[in-house]
């Protein structure tokens, strides 16, 4: 079938070798759009499968193989200014790094508590001399009050050496995270990010959140 629209999260099945590919990045180019593939770590038989095919005469598709990985340290160095971007323009839908979160309700004159729980098979980890694993990760929380405009943003830096029996741990139940954000009384719309800053990818989420006044 031919593809309507390409979506960060669709897998794709190469017909001549069955393997599966992970669409990663989407970007559009005037009348283009490219997608970005990584092959998938394992197999995926029962997702939904995606053909791609030109239905338009004159029209090819232009590709090359292999991957071509890029040097960490280039991720590493640049900003985060892409997932602040992301977040600001309410790209809540990016979904290469994938994480659950919670905001718990403050008590009166204290700080928001956001709690991040990161899907570690969705991020990259280096290995240590001492056969340590390690990360490199940005939180962002942007709040936004109910007429659009940013109140409050916080951004956090994770990067920690894991022991083997640390990171083993992780691996089954996720990466915590928490931030705290101090907001006044009011209700907000919470946009969320976290960004691997080893490969430039990024995912991000929406969670409302209503803070009460403490006198009323």
């Amino acid at each position: 079938m031919a593809v309507k629209g390409i979506k960060l999260g669709q897998v794709w099945r190469q017909d001549s070798s069955g393997q599966d590919y992970l669409v990663t990045k989407v970007y559009s180019e005037v009348f283009s759009q490219f997608a970005v593939l990584r092959p998938a770590e394992v197999t995926a038989p029962d997702a939904p499968i995606v053909k791609v095919k030109v239905a338009k005469s004159g029209v090819s598709v232009r590709h090359r193989r292999g991957y071509y990985a890029t040097d960490p340290e280039n991720w590493k160095k640049a900003s985060g200014e892409d997932l602040k971007n992301a977040l600001a323009r309410n790209d809540a839908d990016s979904s290469s790094v994938l994480f659950y979160a919670r905001a718990l309700p403050p008590s009166p004159n204290s700080e928001v508590k956001v709690e991040f729980l990161v899907d570690t098979h969705t991020v990259s980890f280096g290995t240590t001399n001492e056969n340590q694993r390690y990360c490199n990760l940005e939180f962002q929380v942007q709040a936004y009050t109910q007429d659009g405009k940013l109140a409050k943003a916080e951004v956090q830096q994770a990067e920690a050496p894991l022991k083997p029996e640390t990171y083993a741990r992780i691996e089954k139940s996720g990466l915590p995270m928490p931030i705290s954000i101090k907001l006044l009384p009011g209700k907000y719309m919470l946009r969320l990010g976290v960004r691997d800053n080893r490969t430039g990818l990024f995912g991000t989420t929406e969670l409302p959140l209503n803070v009460a006044d403490p006198t009323k």
